[in-house]
């Protein structure tokens, strides 16, 4: 009877020691895709080119994507960081800039830096209408855990002096000289396109977090910075359900 006591222990020790390290290896890779949200809103409120260009999809995450496959080395990745970063800046700091490619970042940062309130919602039913080369659809989206999150957040504006015009959303056809008062934005956090490998098999498995509270990963390893694993997109097609106007 002891024996198998004793055995039985060994087992659960075992599988609780495993499992622990799993949590554990998990914590230092990952970050929670909110906090990245949040980083992002932040760095569009204050109009931050460097925390822009760390989070934006189209940025830094897009050329880390891109140098992950080429054979550069550690310095000639720093060099095309630092000139990719500086041209963009300057061309972000233009004021009136036309620049096509950085359109959509100045309406996002225009969007969010005269909010005078943002909260973090729940989705709801979310649904917003979008446009393709066939036409009109309804989107709708759902989380793949460790690929992709869609966080929600409502931007409220004090007064109409101080609101954007209806007409930098994408997909808001009529009463676009009205101003907004409020809307619904959805954020769309993905895992970074170099971060592959065991990073991201951990990073997937959220079963994992349900352990959280009996293995105490952050006194071994410290998280992950949420740049460091998650790229962020402010979506400009909203739910109109969820839209107000002055």
């Amino acid at each position: 009877m002891r024996k198998r006591l004793a055995w039985g222990l060994g087992v659960l020790a075992f599988v609780y020691l495993a499992l622990a390290v799993m949590v554990t290896a998990r914590h230092a890779v990952w970050c929670d895709p909110a906090q990245a949200a949040d980083r992002y809103l932040e760095a569009l409120r204050k109009k931050d080119a460097a925390g822009i260009y760390l989070f934006s999809h189209m940025l830094g995450p897009h050329l880390s994507g891109m140098m992950e496959k080429s054979n550069l080395g550690a310095e000639e990745k720093k060099l095309l960081w630092a000139k990719d970063f500086n041209r963009w800046r300057e061309e972000f700091s233009k004021a009136g800039g036309r620049g096509h490619s950085l359109d959509p970042m100045r309406r996002e940062a225009a969007l969010v830096a005269s909010a005078s309130a943002i909260e973090q919602v729940s989705p709801g039913d979310w649904r917003s209408v979008e446009y393709d080369q066939d036409g009109e659809y309804l989107a709708s989206f759902r989380d793949v855990c460790g690929s992709v999150h869609h966080l929600y957040y409502r931007l409220a504006y004090r007064d109409a002096r101080s609101a954007p015009p209806v007409s930098i959303l994408e997909n808001v056809r009529t009463a676009r000289s009205r101003r907004i008062k409020s809307v619904v934005v959805r954020l769309e956090v993905t895992r970074r396109p170099e971060v592959g490998g065991l990073r991201a098999l951990l990073i997937g498995w959220c079963w994992l977090d349900r352990l959280r509270a009996i293995v105490p990963a952050g006194l071994f390893a410290r998280s992950a910075e949420p740049h460091e694993v998650w790229a962020v997109k402010l979506s400009l097609a909203v739910d109109k359900l969820k839209l107000e106007t002055f």
